[in-house]
C-alpha cells in the first residue's frame, strides 16, 4: 500500500474540496486520501471534509444508476469511505472512546426492488459508525416488523422508489407504530418519489430527500449530531 504523505499545513483552498470530489467520484482511493490528508494539514475542519465526501458519494450512486458503474463501483466506493473516515476519525483532537453509536434497521418496503438508494445510505452510515442491520428489497411488513422487535434498532429506514408500492410503505409504518411499544424505534422514509406529502400519507416519523440529509437525521435522532 502507498505510503501517504501530506503537504504542510497552510491556507485553506476550495478548490481543494471540489478535487477530493473529483477523485473519490473517480475511485482513485490513494489519491483521494491523500487530498483529503493534506486538507486536514492545510486547516480544513474534519466535518468539512466529510461533506465533499458524502456529495461525491452521491455522483457514486448516480454514476452506478446510469450503469457507468457496477456493484464492484459500489464496493470500491464504500472501502474508499471507511479508510477516509479513519482518517479524519484520527485527526480529531478530542476523541471519544470507539462505540457503535446505534443500529439502523434498513430494507426496501414490498412490492419494490431498487436497491440503489438504500445500499448507498448503507454504506455511508456504516462509514459513520453505525451497525446497520439491512433486510434487502421486497420486505413484507410482518419480517420489519420482527426484526425490529428482535434487535430493537435506534431507527428504522424504510427505502421506497415506486408510487404503486406507496400502499405497502404506509402499512409498513402503520404496523410499526402499532407496536412501537416492543421496538421504541422511530420511522424514516426515503426514495425517489417520497416527499412532504409522503411523509404524512404514510405517517412515518421521519422522511429525507437523500443520504446526506438521511445521514443527518440518523445523527439527530441517535444522538450523535
Amino acid at each position: 500500500m502507498t505510503e501517504l504523505r501530506f503537504d504542510e499545513p497552510g491556507r485553506i483552498d476550495t478548490r481543494q474540496g471540489e478535487r477530493l470530489m473529483e477523485l473519490i467520484a473517480d475511485l482513485r482511493e490513494e489519491q483521494a486520501l491523500l487530498e483529503i490528508g493534506n486538507m486536514l494539514a492545510s486547516g480544513w475542519k474534519s466535518t468539512d471534509v466529510m461533506e465533499y465526501c458524502l456529495q461525491a458519494m452521491r455522483e457514486v450512486g448516480k454514476r452506478f444508476e446510469s450503469g457507468r458503474y457496477f456493484i464492484s463501483g459500489l464496493i470500491m466506493a464504500g472501502e474508499l469511505m471507511r479508510r477516509a473516515n479513519e482518517l479524519l476519525k484520527a485527526s480529531l483532537v478530542q476523541k471519544q472512546p470507539e462505540s457503535t453509536p446505534g443500529t439502523i434497521l434498513l430494507g426496501t418496503v414490498s412490492g419494490d426492488i431498487h436497491n440503489l438508494g438504500k445500499n448507498l445510505f448503507a454504506i455511508l452510515v456504516r462509514c459513520e459508525g453505525y451497525h446497520v442491520e439491512d433486510l434487502g428489497v421486497d420486505v413484507g411488513p410482518e419480517r420489519f416488523l420482527e426484526t425490529a422487535v428482535n434487535i430493537r434498532p435506534g431507527l428504522i429506514g424504510l427505502s421506497c422508489m415506486l408510487t404503486s408500492a406507496l400502499p405497502e410503505l404506509k402499512a409498513t409504518v402503520e404496523l410499526l407504530h402499532d407496536h412501537s411499544a416492543e421496538h421504541g424505534a422511530p420511522v424514516m422514509i426515503g426514495g425517489n418519489c417520497i416527499d412532504q406529502h409522503i411523509l404524512a400519507y404514510s405517517n412515518a416519523d421521519y422522511w429525507a430527500k437523500d443520504a446526506i440529509q438521511g445521514i443527518r437525521i440518523c445523527n439527530r435522532v441517535l444522538g450523535k449530531g
